[in-house]
């Protein structure tokens, strides 16, 4: 709460927000951060932003459950929930990276054997009345850094992400 009453004290126009890892539950009970409080009272945060860097398949935190349970954890109206999502999982499965966290053979795999799942994802968050917006994490993962073009490996996915960047950003 200080640290957002400093920010406010500075600049009451600026927005002041944080992006925890996408587990719910090791945030409660390995950070003992409180992200229920933040999330459902004024004065700790604007926005939250938490990582769900996980598929569809993810045994601990399947991507539509997570989001729901965040969407349930944001109860103050004045908090924004926008959702951290990576490329690096759909870039590193093109080189055959499985997917080490995510506790069974067919988790470990699914970006490997599907090419839609920041589709899918996208598609979830647009329909929670409740998520503001998303943020990809990271732009090297997404474009040449010197050139600007499509990076390579992410090709696929961005193809069949397809106007859904386009037409909702």
């Amino acid at each position: 709460k200080g640290i957002y009453q400093a920010v406010k004290t500075s600049n009451s126009d600026a927005r002041y927000g944080i992006a925890p890892a996408g587990n719910l539950y090791s945030l409660r009970e390995g950070y003992y951060a409180d992200v229920n409080l933040w999330c459902s009272q004024k004065g700790y945060i604007d926005y939250i932003m938490p990582q769900l860097y996980f598929g569809f398949l993810n045994k601990s935190c399947p991507f539509d459950i997570i989001l729901s349970d965040w969407v349930d954890a944001v109860t103050e109206p004045e908090v924004r929930l926008v959702i951290g999502l990576t490329a690096a999982k759909a870039v590193m499965a093109v080189s055959g990276e499985i997917d080490v966290y995510a506790g069974t053979e067919e988790g470990k795999n699914e970006w490997i054997n599907n090419k839609d799942i920041l589709r899918r994802s996208l598609i979830a968050i647009y329909e929670e009345k409740k998520a503001s917006g998303y943020c990809i994490f990271c732009y090297h993962y997404l474009f040449d850094v010197l050139t600007g073009e499509v990076n390579p490996d992410f090709a696929q996915e961005r193809k069949n992400i397809g106007k859904l960047f386009v037409n909702n950003n």
